[in-house]
């Protein structure tokens, strides 16, 4: 009996070992490519086989680059494409720590500070499956006006990356990872290169893109804070919306105290200014504190929590 308790044990004891090595052998070297697109290309999940993976304004394969360029002051970006291979790969992490002297400052999750030093960010891209294309008044559809926008699983949201997060990237699919660069007013000119890694369970896989060289050339110009477009986006973040924009965050919106809505319409202000949009509501009927912050920039400086383009910009009339 000894014995058999013994050979069971063994038994078990390879079993086990067989299983964590089949289990790493499913995290690791499932990826079947890696490339990289600029940010106005929409690249379907559900596309894999993508004639720009050969090459495209950014991106060469050989060797495998991103060439990058923007003035001080603006924010460029850039996607990863992680395409899968016959299985699921799971434990998929993208770290870009530094490009050149365009490196993160201590951070923070606190979503009132949260762009304070960030100059990097990563974004795993969420899909949404569009099966017919939408009417519009502005073409017929069928004839030659109609844009030609792909059908399919097409890139929606951009959901943010923490460090160390995981992406699992199913097989024979596309998954993409937005990256934004920050480049601060006072960067100086010249070429800088970094490097993005691609680990899969831990470990750096092992195609040409796992460790993608990138280029940015920072030019000798600097975007002023005032945005040379103007813009008048709405936003549905008034109290007559609660059950709108606040219902995503609060699970009593129409109950939530002021200033937890008022925290959160902020937080979506700040968004907007990274990107320079400006964002209204147009319910109130007076001038109000909030509204006098925005306007005179105090409510977009880095005692408000907030860095990056506009920084401080206090509205005019000219």
């Amino acid at each position: 009996m000894p014995c058999k308790r013994r050979a069971r044990a063994q038994a078990a004891a390879l079993l086990a070992v067989v299983g964590v090595l089949g289990a790493t052998r499913a995290s690791r070297g499932e990826l079947r490519a890696i490339w990289a697109v600029d940010d106005g290309t929409k690249v379907a999940a559900d596309a894999p086989d993508q004639p720009l993976a050969r090459g495209n304004g950014v991106f060469t394969p050989r060797p495998a680059q991103v060439r990058l360029f923007g003035a001080r002051n603006e924010v460029v970006a850039f996607q990863l494409i992680l395409v899968g291979g016959r299985a699921t790969t799971t434990e998929v992490r993208v770290r870009l720590p530094a490009v050149g002297p365009i490196v993160n400052g201590p951070l923070s999750d606190d979503p009132d500070r949260y762009f304070l030093g960030r100059r990097i960010e990563l974004f795993a891209q969420h899909y949404q499956h569009v099966r017919e294309r939408s009417a519009s008044l502005n073409w017929q559809p069928g004839s030659a006006a109609e844009p030609r926008v792909p059908l399919g699983w097409l890139p929606d949201a951009l959901v943010p990356l923490r460090t160390d997060a995981p992406l699992t990237v199913p097989a024979g699919r596309n998954q993409g990872v937005w990256v934004d660069l920050f480049l601060p007013p006072r960067t100086p000119p010249g070429r800088y290169r970094g490097t993005l890694t691609v680990e899969v369970g831990g470990q750096p896989c092992t195609l040409a893109g796992c460790r993608l060289p990138i280029e940015l050339e920072v030019l000798p110009l600097t975007l002023p804070q005032q945005p040379s477009l103007r813009t008048m986006v709405y936003f549905s973040g008034s109290d007559d919306d609660r059950d709108v924009v606040v219902a995503r965050y609060l699970p009593r919106p129409w109950e939530a105290p002021e200033a937890a809505v008022e925290a959160l319409r902020a937080r979506h202000f700040l968004l907007a200014r990274r990107h320079r949009l400006t964002l209204f509501i147009g319910r109130d009927q007076a001038p109000t504190e909030v509204l006098r912050r925005q306007l005179s920039g105090e409510a977009f400086n880095r005692t408000a929590g907030y860095e990056g383009p506009g920084e401080g910009w206090a509205w005019t009339s000219t």
